[in-house]
């Protein structure tokens, strides 16, 4: 059985981007916190699960400092616009839905900006491999 990594990107409302790989520790912690499994959560509430994982990962790794017995999420959670998966390809018309085209708008929050030509983080240039 292979490690479970999920590489999420956060986006801040001060442009900064911080990439962060969350793995089985961040999502036990997330699961016995909101009594429900990985899966279910990823169907039913993405964004929260993303963020919570994004936030645990951070700890873990040192990106941000815990400030007594429990880190400043709250802080944290007012700065951040978004956080979604990494994408390491541009993602493609969906083929099992001939309606869809590489135009369709992304109902991310980070890449709704697109369509109307505000900055966001999904319309930001970055370098990819």
């Amino acid at each position: 059985m292979g490690a479970t990594l999920l590489p999420l990107v956060v986006y801040y409302d001060d442009g900064r981007e911080d990439r962060v790989v969350a793995d089985q520790r961040d999502i036990v912690i997330f699961e016995r916190l909101k009594q429900t499994g990985f899966t279910k959560a990823l169907d039913d509430m993405p964004i929260t699960l993303f963020r919570h994982l994004a936030f645990d990962a951070l700890v873990r790794t040192g990106h941000l400092s815990k400030s007594g017995k429990s880190a400043p999420r709250a802080e944290w959670e007012a700065t951040v616009i978004a956080v979604e998966p990494e994408d390491d390809e541009v993602a493609e018309a969906d083929p099992g839905n001939p309606e869809a085209t590489d135009e369709t708008p992304s109902t991310s929050p980070a890449r709704r900006g697109k369509a109307s030509g505000r900055s966001s983080p999904g319309n930001r240039a970055t370098s990819r491999r």
